[in-house]
Parts: C-alpha cells; structure tokens; sequence
C-alpha cells in the first residue's frame, strides 16, 4: 500500500513539474530536475516488481502457472524459480543504479546552483574549488556505488 501512494505522489510530482516548465528552454536543467524527481518513481516501480517475483517463488504461483504435467513439475520448479529470483535481483539492481544515476544528477543540480551562489567577485581559482568541494561526498557515493 505504502508503495503504491508513493508512486502515485511521485507520479504527480513528476508530471507536475514537466507541465509546468518549458522543456525546450533548457534541456540539461530540465533532465537533471526531472530525473532527481523522477528517482521515486522508478525506484519504488522496480522494487515491486522485485517483490512481485519474490512472492511468486514464496506462494508457488510461479511454479503452478508453467506446470501442466505432474512428472515433469519437480523438475520445472527448480528452473522456474532460479529465473524468478535472477529476475528479482535484476530488478532490484536496475532500482539501484538509477538511484545513483539520480543522485549523481542531483550533484549536477547543486553544482550549478551553487555555481549562481557563490561571488565570483574573489579568485576563481578558490570558488571552483570551493563548489568542488561542496559536492565531493555526492560525488564519492556515487563513484563509490
């Protein structure tokens, strides 16, 4: 349930803000704050469906939806549910990079914010090192991930 809501304010929150800007004014910005919104929705989308394939091997409704002879069940099961559950990883896994993709691009968007913020009135040399650092844990979670 708690899933569901989720994707549905991530859903609205998503589409609220791509009606809401225009998206030939400037794409990279737009893609970098859509993508950041955005980050909910796939990831709750891939994680039910993670969950979905784990019930399946859990309850055997995967294993009773292929078989249809009683000799060759025993067999199929084992097949059956190493592809579910190499399904229910991939999916988490495709949650899991998009998350960093997302997080990545949310350093895109401080760095630039912090690019209008920051008085370029003193060395440029100290304030791009200073929004360089700014954005260094964001960075290393993501290289890291």
């Amino acid at each position: 349930i708690a899933g569901i809501f989720t994707f549905g304010l991530a859903s609205c929150s998503t589409m609220k803000h791509m009606l809401a800007h225009d998206p030939l004014a400037s794409r990279t910005t737009e893609f970098l704050h859509t993508v950041v919104l955005g980050m909910p929705l796939v990831f709750v989308t891939m994680a039910l469906r993670a969950t979905t394939r784990q019930w399946a091997v859990m309850t055997g409704t995967a294993w009773t939806a292929d078989c249809q002879r009683q000799e060759l069940c025993q067999v199929m099961w084992e097949d059956v549910k190493a592809a579910r559950i190499a399904t229910y990883e991939q999916d988490l896994h495709v949650a899991s990079a998009f998350q960093f993709f997302a997080v990545g691009c949310f350093g895109q968007v401080c760095k630039q914010a912090l690019n209008a913020m920051v008085n370029n009135s003193g060395s440029e040399r100290d304030s791009r090192i200073l929004r360089q650092l700014a954005v260094l844990g964001i960075w290393t979670f993501v290289g890291l991930g």
